[in-house]
């Protein structure tokens, strides 16, 4: 972790739990008509490049195509987020906003209750702290009672929020739409919010860059349900219009001679961002920094280059405690400055520093790259730095993880005009600066439970690798 920004507010409820849109920056057609149905790659994890995504058809008699024109398609379900699946022995197929069911003896869909699966899955408290929603509540003798009893019972926890109320009456037939409300209007801190058994509505008592205070937004059930884990995996994987999932990227094989030299970022007694997860686990950057670089070394190790590490284990780089910038005084500093002189020593090619964000305010998160403006071979390290991000988002994405893609800045964008010790130029406070192209990767963020899950996740870990990987031996292969 490098970055600590201050939040003007806290907010407690994760972007991703928040109507989002797919940017939209192609000049190639983003969806199309195929066989029997249609074919949409706005949510494909990589906001349409790359050409995959998923299908929506009536092929083999389920006519999930037809009835999701008759539904509304994009504008009332969204995107297509999976394939067609099995969920408990019915097919499914998942959008942003609902789970749509194939129900044969009707030759119609219903929609997944999402919320109480998610309740079922034991994922109340991951729901609590990720998205700011209530838990589940029951009417008194609930069992008992007919089923327009309950519905009318149920729609009276929103008569205490006018709005949230209107906007769940909006739809035409919101019980379809969303299901009854399963929880209470409850104050969340930056917002009222009710559970339903679709959806979430939040009425926010504070501006956000999503909606203004006093506003109201619905949170996507199908996101909500990709992004707590309970959908399969490899119905996640956006393929081709043909079903063939797409290839990971290939580690570019090493062209002579090429030295890597790989920074976990911290180490020994600094540990970087940290957080603790309601089961008492406790996530310390350090560890998940050294784990990601190890990974990457048997990587590009593979695909011929050597590589150095500048620490193998949880240790001070700088292991004798010297005073190795000169100032008469032992600090981090020189702990940063023996980074630099191992990769110097070792004539690298190109040097990488592994870290993960961290940030006061759990709402940031996603995946950014810092790169050094001001270095003799600066184009480098800026193509580098796109390079590596582009990497990173598309390997986490291709994993099934849809990271906010943060972009690259200049490290100097964000300490007041000052450097990273690892990537600047020579001066007062840097002894010895690197003599290579650099650059500073910041994978997720250990501060948001939802960066958090994945980098508690070997599936993300590798995924994280495989994109320095990728990333890196794509730079070394066409870098003259």
């Amino acid at each position: 972790m490098i970055v600590l920004r201050v939040a003007l507010l806290p907010l407690l409820l994760a972007l991703a739990c928040v109507t989002a849109f797919p940017r939209q920056a192609h000049a190639a057609p983003l969806d199309y008509d195929i066989t029997a149905g249609h074919f949409y790659s706005q949510a494909n994890g990589e906001a349409g490049a790359g050409g995959s995504g998923f299908s929506v058809t009536d092929k083999d008699g389920i006519a999930f195509w037809s009835e999701f024109q008759r539904l509304g398609g994009v504008a009332v379900l969204g995107y297509p987020i999976s394939h067609r699946f099995i969920w408990k022995g019915t097919v499914v197929q998942a959008f942003q906003k609902v789970v749509m069911q194939w129900q044969p003896a009707t030759a119609s869909v219903s929609f997944v209750n999402i919320f109480d699966e998610l309740r079922d899955a034991g994922k109340d408290e991951w729901l609590k702290v990720v998205c700011s929603t209530p838990k589940q509540v029951w009417l008194e003798n609930e069992s008992s009672l007919g089923w327009s009893e309950v519905a009318r019972q149920r729609q009276a926890f929103l008569d205490v929020n006018p709005k949230i109320k209107a906007a769940y009456f909006a739809v035409a037939d919101p019980v379809m739409m969303f299901g009854l409300p399963a929880s209470r209007v409850e104050d969340m801190g930056n917002a009222f919010v009710v559970r339903l058994q679709r959806a979430v509505i939040q009425q926010w008592k504070v501006n956000t860059p999503w909606a203004k205070a006093g506003e109201v937004t619905i949170a996507n059930g199908g996101d909500i349900g990709k992004q707590s884990g309970i959908l399969p995996a490899d119905a996640l994987q956006p393929s081709g219009p043909d079903g063939a999932v797409a290839v990971p990227q290939a580690i570019a094989p090493a062209s002579g001679a090429r030295t890597v030299v790989i920074d976990p970022g911290h180490g020994d007694k600094e540990i970087g961002a940290s957080y603790r997860f309601a089961d008492g686990v406790v996530l310390l950057e350090k560890d998940i920094n050294l784990k990601i670089a190890q990974r990457v070394a048997t990587l590009l190790r593979g695909a011929g280059y050597r590589v150095v590490l500048t620490r193998d284990a949880d240790v001070a780089v700088n292991r004798t405690g010297a005073d190795l910038n000169g100032d008469g005084k032992v600090t981090a500093d020189d702990d940063l400055q023996a980074r630099i002189d191992i990769a110097n020593k070792e004539k690298a090619n190109v040097l990488v520093s592994v870290h993960n964000n961290g940030h006061p305010s759990p709402d940031q998160h996603g995946t950014e790259v810092y790169y050094n403006d001001k270095r003799p071979f600066a184009s480098k390290n800026l193509r580098l730095a796109q390079i590596l991000q582009r990497s990173l988002v598309s390997s986490l994405a291709s994993a099934g993880y849809n990271t906010l893609d943060r972009g690259i800045r200049t490290d100097a964008s964000i300490k007041q005009g000052e450097s990273f010790y690892i990537l600047g130029p020579q001066g007062k406070r840097i002894a010895r600066s690197s003599e290579m192209p650099a650059a500073l990767g910041e994978s997720l963020f250990v501060s948001n439970p939802t960066d958090a899950a994945q980098l508690r996740s070997d599936t993300m870990i590798q995924a994280i690798a495989r994109g320095y990987a990728v990333g890196i031996s794509q730079f070394l292969s066409t870098d003259s």
